[in-house]
């Protein structure tokens, strides 16, 4: 008994402090996050980008809290954002995608919801599979996996997400399925 007490005191240190600081930044220890410091993009960063990116135009930077972030044109014409931790590695893309573009299922459960919602804009966040640093977009955290991220209108006005996973599930982001 005096073992159990002692190992889940231990646990519940471990678990306080993990979150407080990692590498000298400040970590979101519920999204494991990192927080960036300063302003300046990380060279790292950039440096991927250049070999993850070629062919692209209208390249803009910005240092976000979690991020460093590029607004570009790719060689396609595509204006996108490409995401980069704090390490410089790829998290994910984002994209405006249309909602004939999210899956047909989706399609069906959202116009029943929303009924005007066929121009309602649409993001399509692309994972890098190989980093498995959470995203943070619209104010919260999810786990790196593709998605479509729907903005609607409920009855009242009031502004929804909506997550679309690519097998077609709704989800009310942040929160349940719909």
């Amino acid at each position: 008994m005096k073992r159990l007490i002692i190992l889940l005191a231990l646990s519940s240190f471990a678990q306080l402090t993990w979150g407080q600081t990692r590498s000298g930044k400040q970590a979101n220890h519920k999204a494991g996050l990192i927080q960036l410091n300063g302003g300046a993009v990380s060279e790292h960063a950039q440096q991927q980008f250049a070999s993850d990116f070629q062919n692209t135009s209208g390249i803009g930077w910005k240092r976000e809290t979690f991020y460093d972030r590029v607004h570009f044109t790719n060689a396609n014409g595509s204006t996108m954002d490409a995401y980069y931790d704090i390490e410089g590695k790829l998290i994910g893309t984002t994209a405006a995608a249309s909602f004939n573009e999210i899956p047909p299922a989706a399609q069906k459960e959202i116009s029943k919801r929303y009924p005007n919602c066929s121009n309602a804009p649409v993001l399509f966040f692309d994972d890098n599979n190989d980093n498995d640093t959470d995203m943070f977009l619209y104010g919260s955290t999810f786990d790196d996996a593709d998605a479509y991220f729907v903005q609607v209108r409920d009855k009242k006005g009031k502004l929804e997400i909506l997550k679309v996973d690519p097998s077609g599930k709704v989800y009310r982001f942040p929160g349940k399925q719909s």
